[in-house]
């Protein structure tokens, strides 16, 4: 049986680490999702439920490729965190809220260019006008 202390959130050592809460409701990953839904343009506040989590990202979204749009940026945002938790806990990384970011940001802009052949924006301007790039799909 693993110790208690083994199933502490590695990041923010105060509650268990479940799923739910080590990609959503951990302060550092919580900070991540307000960080990206600035970024996007979107306000919005935290369902409790996971899968509500991860539907709220259609409701903003009208076509079938701004949803599949969505979802690329909803999967890069936990992809990041869950790297960046392993780096935390492997390479004995640092906590880096600006390198989530970054990462997500480069991860769904090269997801959406394999899966969308007409989305032909820079990096640069997938990470200064993401929601007009979405809007487009």
């Amino acid at each position: 049986m693993p110790e208690l202390e083994d199933a502490v959130c590695p990041i923010c050592l105060l509650e268990e680490e479940t799923p739910s809460h080590l990609l959503v409701y951990c302060p550092f990953a919580w900070n991540i999702w307000m960080a990206s839904y600035k970024w996007l343009g979107i306000s919005t506040v935290l369902p409790k439920e996971g899968i509500n989590h991860f539907l709220q990202h259609t409701f903003f979204c009208w076509s079938r490729n701004q949803r599949r749009g969505a979802w690329v940026v909803w999967i890069a945002v936990i992809w990041s965190i869950w790297s960046h938790r392993n780096a935390i806990i492997f390479k004995e990384g640092d906590i880096d809220i600006d390198k989530v970011i970054d990462d997500l940001q480069f991860k769904s802009w090269i997801w959406l260019r394999g899966k969308f052949k007409d989305f032909g924006c820079s990096l640069y301007e997938w990470q200064t006008h993401p929601s007009i790039y979405l809007s487009l799909l």
